[in-house]
């Protein structure tokens, strides 16, 4: 009986540790997370494809791999 006791205390401290422990982590991440928008739930009107798309057109424009007018043309198709 004295064993299963201490097991049973054990347990739940550490459940309770467990518990500060996400909490803590909750209010140091989850503002950070809400700001920037991550993976599975990104904030509303903000598309990560579309500002990478936008970084690899202008990286070629900038190396000269395509043309000013071809860079213009797809820029008002990623842009909508």
């Amino acid at each position: 009986m004295g064993i299963l006791m201490g097991v049973c205390a054990v347990f739940g401290l550490l459940l309770f540790i467990g518990l500060i422990v996400m909490i803590i982590r909750a209010l140091v991440w989850g503002p950070r997370y809400r700001r920037m928008g991550c993976g599975m739930h990104r904030m509303p009107g903000h598309d990560l494809e579309e500002d990478e798309a936008l970084q690899v057109l202008r990286r070629r424009f900038a190396a000269r791999e395509i043309a000013k007018e071809e860079y213009e043309e797809k820029l008002k198709v990623l842009k909508g």
